[in-house]
This record gives C-alpha cells, structure tokens and sequence, in this order.
C-alpha cells in the first residue's frame, strides 16, 4: 500500500491559493492521484491496451495508442495478471483527446463505479472518498517548523510544529490559542532538501494541549493551492511516509 501511494500521490486541488473551497464533494472530484495501470478498452468492434496515469472519482487520464473523439462511448476492464478486478466493465466517455492521451469520465451507474476497479484503484492509491479532509485520510508525522501568518494581520506570526500532515491539512502545535475558523499563511520547512513551503489554511479546531500549560493544538485545513504548492506539499508528505517506513 505505501508503494502504491509513494508512486502515485499527487493532488491537484484547483487554481487559486486565497479562495475558499467550493463543496466537499466538488473537491473531492478534483482531487487526481497520478499512476500507471493498464487497461483493455473497448468501443464498439475495435479493443486495445491503454495506461491509466492518473485518476479521480469521477474520471481518469489514458496514454492511449490510437486517437480517441470527444464523445466516444469506451468499456474499460482492469485485468492484472489475466483476473478482473471488481465490476469489469466501467462504462466511460472521453472529454478530451490530443496526442497519445485522452480525457475520460466514467458515466455508468453510482453502483457500478463504487464496486469498479476505479475505486479499487483509488483506495490503493491511498485515497479516503468519505473526506480528503477528515483526519482518517492518510497523514505522515512529522515534527517539521512553521509560521503562521493571520491572513488579516500579516505582521502577526506564530512560530509553531506541525505534529503530522497530509493533502488535505496538518495538526499544529504553537504557544497561542487562534480562533477556530482563523484564515492563516503558512510557512513550512525547509526541510531535508525541499524547499519553504507555502499555503493557505483556515483553522477547524483548536484546544489546549494535554500537560502543556502554554501550548496549543490547531487541526488545520488547507485551502486551495495552485499547482507547484501542491506538488511540493506531496513530495513532503511522500518523504516523510518514506522516512517512516525506513524506521519500522
């Protein structure tokens, strides 16, 4: 499992770093984990080989050989080693098409691709579809530092750790109590060889910290990023998962 993820973790969680996110359920459509299955398609008489190299809930991207049209109608099966892997068939329709990729959205029932090797693909891959916010999707611990910014006072900061982190959010640990809801900046790392990491996040909860008198506990959630923030919060989270497999 940690190899499938170590392979495949990326998020992709929609441009613009100082928006709010929109639906939990919109997001979690957004979010795409980058892999490489092989599949067999079919669309009508013609069959051939295509290599999923990433997917979402509610679609995925092929390396395909052939041209494929905007509308075109595909079932897909998932057959590693010659054995099916949960409902065979998904029905699917390309989106896009350029050269040797194509856009697909699977358009069979909400039965079908809860039970497809789509979904088997994902919960490989790592991916919690009850929440990629809530605490049970998959986090590393950490004791990496930080610096909070209040995104209304920019002078302000907190120096903190972050205790663990993942895609999605990270818990932190700093000498002040914030406001739940409080919109922050945050500086993150530099640590091993990556780089300062910056995001947005917006603080869900907040609490004392057990035998602590002047520490505090922040469950904190990351708004949306632009692509090169998400890319390298994925590398940290990847080496910290690394980090922590090497030491079982």
């Amino acid at each position: 499992m940690l190899k499938s993820l170590l392979q495949g973790l990326r998020a992709l969680v929609g441009p613009g770093a100082k928006k709010e996110p929109s639906s939990l359920e919109d997001r979690r459509q957004q979010v795409r984990l980058s892999c490489s299955y092989e599949v067999e398609c079919k669309s009508g008489q013609d069959s051939f080989a295509a290599t999923v190299v990433d997917i979402a809930t509610r679609g995925a991207r092929l390396e395909t050989p052939q041209p494929l049209q905007p509308g075109q109608l595909l079932i897909i099966s998932y057959r590693p080693g010659g054995v099916p892997v949960g409902r065979q068939r998904l029905k699917c329709e390309v989106a896009w098409s350029d050269a040797g990729h194509a856009g697909i959205k699977f358009v069979d029932t909400e039965e079908n691709i809860k039970h497809s090797w789509a979904h088997r693909i994902l919960s490989e891959l790592g991916f919690d579809d009850r929440s990629i916010f809530k605490r049970k999707s998959r986090r590393a611990d950490a004791v990496l530092p930080t610096v909070l910014f209040l995104v209304d006072q920019d002078e302000l900061s907190c120096h903190g750790t972050i205790l663990n982190i993942g895609v999605g959010g990270a818990l932190v640990r700093i000498p002040t109590l914030l406001e739940d809801n409080a919109r922050l900046r945050m500086e993150i790392g530099p640590y091993a060889k990556l780089p300062l990491l910056q995001l947005f996040g917006r603080v869900l909860r907040s609490r004392p910290e057990e035998g602590q008198e002047d520490l505090f506990l922040h469950n904190i959630r990351f708004l949306n990023q632009d692509g090169p923030e998400v890319e390298l919060l994925g590398k940290y989270v990847i080496t910290l998962l690394k980090e922590a497999n090497e030491k079982k």
